[in-house]
């Protein structure tokens, strides 16, 4: 992220966001702070990257291909 996971965090929060999905920097991440999961499938223009994102019941389940 250009400015960071806290500052995105912090606006998430703003948002009561349980997860973010973001790109753009084609690097493929998940993450968790303070709570919120944060998603970037990667890229799909190199080296076919993608996420897969199932919301199930309240919960949820992330998992990265490439």
């Amino acid at each position: 992220l250009k400015f960071g996971f806290e500052k995105i965090s912090k606006k998430a929060k703003m948002e009561s966001a349980k997860i973010v999905l973001f790109g753009h920097t084609h690097i493929e991440t998940i993450k968790e702070l303070d709570n919120i999961t944060f998603i970037n499938p990667g890229s799909c223009s190199t080296n076919i990257q993608f996420a897969l994102l199932e919301i199930n019941n309240g919960k949820h389940y992330e998992t990265l291909f490439n």
